[in-house]
Formats: C-alpha cells, sequence, structure tokens
C-alpha cells in the first residue's frame, strides 16, 4: 500500500477508534508558484460520476466508505482534483474537508501544492481541519507546517496524537521515541527533540527548502 494511503488508512481508523506507490519525496510542481495549473477536463458522463462522488463525500461515515472514496478519487486522477478543492475550500463540514483533504494527499502528486497554498490555513478553532491541511502539506512534500504537527503530539486526543505520530515518522523517517498510545505529556523529552529537529531545519537554508528541492 502506498505510504500515503497507509497514513490516510490510519488516521481514519484512530479517528474512529478514539471519538500505484508513490513517494514523499516527490519531484518539484511544473508549474510557478501562485500559476493556477490546468487540469484535463472529464467527460460529461464523468463529471456527473464527480459530482456524485463528491457529494458522497460529505456525509460518508463508515472507515470501509470513506476508504472506497479516497481509493476512487485517487484512482480518477487529476480530473478529479477541481471538485476536490472545491470541497477542500467550502465544504459544508469540516469533517468533508478533511476528507477532501485526505484524498488530495493519497494523491501523492506535488503538482498540488501551487493551488493549496492559496487557500487559507485553519485556524486553532479547528483543530481537526487544521492538522490534516498540515498532513496534506507534509504528505506531499511540503514542511512549512511540520511545526503544526509537532504541536499535535501534545494533543489530549489520541486520534491526534496518532495522526502526528504517523505522519511525521512516515515522511522523515525519524522517530525519535515518541509513543501517541502514551499519555499526553509523558513523551516530553520526545516531543522537545521533535521540536529540536525543526528548529535546526529551518535555521538551515538547505534544510529548510522542501525536501523535493534538495
Amino acid at each position: 500500500m502506498p505510504t500515503s494511503l497507509r497514513l490516510t488508512a490510519l488516521a481514519l481508523l484512530a479517528t474512529l477508534g478514539a471519538a500505484g506507490c508513490a513517494s514523499t519525496q516527490a519531484s518539484q510542481p511544473s508549474f510557478a508558484p501562485g500559476a493556477e495549473p490546468t487540469w484535463i477536463q472529464p467527460s460529461a458522463s464523468l463529471q456527473r460520476q464527480l459530482e456524485a462522488q463528491a457529494a458522497r463525500l460529505t456525509y460518508a461515515h463508515g472507515l470501509e466508505e470513506k476508504y472506497e472514496l479516497i481509493r476512487w478519487f485517487v484512482g480518477t486522477g487529476e480530473v478529479a482534483y477541481p471538485p476536490l478543492f472545491q470541497l477542500v475550500e467550502a465544504g459544508p463540514t469540516d469533517e468533508a474537508r478533511a476528507l477532501a483533504l485526505s484524498c488530495l494527499a493519497s494523491t501523492a502528486d506535488p503538482r498540488l501544492l501551487g493551488p493549496l497554498r492559496e487557500l487559507e490555513f485553519p485556524g486553532e478553532d479547528r483543530p481537526t481541519l487544521r492538522l490534516e491541511r498540515a498532513r496534506c502539506h507534509m504528505v506531499l512534500g511540503d514542511w512549512t507546517w511540520s511545526w503544526v504537527l509537532i504541536e499535535g503530539l501534545e494533543s489530549p486526543s489520541l486520534w491526534a496524537r496518532a495522526l502526528c505520530a504517523r505522519t511525521l515518522q512516515e515522511t522523515t523517517r525519524m522517530r525519535f521515541g515518541f509513543d501517541p498510545r502514551k499519555e499526553p505529556g509523558s513523551c516530553a523529552e520526545a516531543v522537545e527533540r521533535w521540536r529540536q529537529w525543526d528548529a535546526a531545519r529551518r535555521s538551515d537554508p538547505l534544510q529548510a527548502a522542501e525536501p523535493s528541492a534538495q
């Protein structure tokens, strides 16, 4: 199973429990920053399918249904990107927006980073959506919001700790001894090591660049 899909499945499992192979080291986007990419347009029949499946994303609940939808959107390819971005930007619920982000992350397509960066980043009053957005960026190769995931390691929510830990570990190949199953505060040393790593990365011009640019 691709890393990005494995991360999504684990995130969905944690959510329910607590309330083609791609690489995270992908190539640079093929368009200039801020430019609007031109995606392949769907046929009329496929457009109807996209609209129907996007509607399902707004009320999907079970893990199996969510995973099925993610697989469908990933398999459909870039024609599915516009309706997914519409949901991320204006979905009726944060859960629907987060699921659309999971679909985008699971494509492992770095071309998505340009338009994704144009969208407002969720504030602290929307913690679930904020973490899923940070995860999407990091899985696609943009580590700008890694600090949000590191903060999430201290969340009282097992789901949040598991999501953040798995994303950080899978994308960086490092662990620092953090175990999301332990009580918040019991892994303070590991969280501090993550913070030190992030600070060192940001202070080094070469390390601060996106991994795909190195």
